[in-house]
C-alpha cells in the first residue's frame, strides 16, 4: 500500500479533498470509535456543507492527513492541530514555567484536535508520520514567529479509559499532566510535548 502525507491546502482544490475524502473519513472515525471523540457522528451528519469547508479555513487550523497514492486519495489517518493560542498558567505551572516572563512568540501551544487513523493502517508508521509532519509543521510556523529561541507546547486530551490511544501518545513522546472530567462526567487526561526551536542564525 502506497501512502503519503500532506497537509491539506486551503485552496479550491483543498476544499474539494476535504468534502470528498476527508468529511466521509471523519464521520466514519466517529462511526467505528464513538468513545474517542468528544463530538458525535449525528451532531456532525447534520453539518451543512458551509460548516465543513469553515472548518478546513480557520485560520487556527491545519490538518494533516496520510492519503492512499493511488487514484482514490482515500485518506488513513489524520490529525489536525489548532493554534497556536496563549499557554495557560496551569500548563505553565505544569512545565515549570510559571511566573516567566517570555517574549511573545517564545512560547506557542497548539492542541492536537480529530486524531484517527483506520484499523487496517494501524501499527505501519502511518501515524507516526502523521504526527511528525504536524509536529514539524508547528515548528517551523513558530520559528516565523518567534524573534528567538522558543518553546512549542502540544497538548491532547483523551479519554481515561482508552488505554491505547493514551499509549500510543506516550510513545510519541507526550507525558501526562492534568486529569480532569468532561461535561458528561467521563474522566480525562491531558498530555503534554514540549519542543525546542533554536534561534535562527544570523
Amino acid at each position: 500500500m502506497g501512502w503519503t502525507v500532506e497537509r491539506i491546502a486551503k485552496d479550491e482544490a483543498g476544499i474539494a479533498f476535504y468534502l470528498q475524502q476527508y468529511k466521509p473519513f471523519r464521520l466514519l472515525s466517529l462511526e467505528r470509535d464513538p468513545s474517542a471523540f468528544g463530538s458525535t457522528l449525528s451532531r456532525e451528519e447534520a453539518f451543512d456543507e458551509g460548516r465543513w469547508r469553515d472548518r478546513l479555513l480557520n485560520p487556527q487550523a491545519s490538518t494533516f492527513v496520510a492519503r492512499e497514492e493511488d487514484t482514490t486519495r482515500s485518506i488513513l489517518s489524520s490529525i489536525t492541530l489548532v493554534g497556536p493560542d496563549p499557554v495557560s498558567e496551569e500548563l505553565r505551572s505544569a512545565l515549570n514555567l510559571a511566573g516567566q516572563t517570555l517574549p511573545p512568540g517564545q512560547l506557542l501551544h497548539w492542541e492536537l484536535n480529530g486524531v484517527f487513523t483506520l484499523p487496517q493502517a494501524r501499527r505501519c508508521g502511518i501515524a507516526a508520520a502523521v504526527m511528525s509532519t504536524a509536529r514539524q509543521h508547528a515548528l517551523a510556523e513558530a520559528a516565523l514567529q518567534g524573534s528567538g529561541d522558543c518553546l512549542v507546547v502540544l497538548t491532547v486530551v483523551v479519554y481515561a479509559e482508552n488505554s491505547g490511544a493514551r499509549s500510543w501518545y506516550e510513545k510519541m513522546g507526550f507525558t501526562p499532566y492534568r486529569q480532569d472530567k468532561e461535561d458528561q462526567g467521563r474522566a480525562t487526561i491531558e498530555l503534554v510535548q514540549v519542543l525546542h526551536v533554536p534561534q535562527r542564525p544570523r
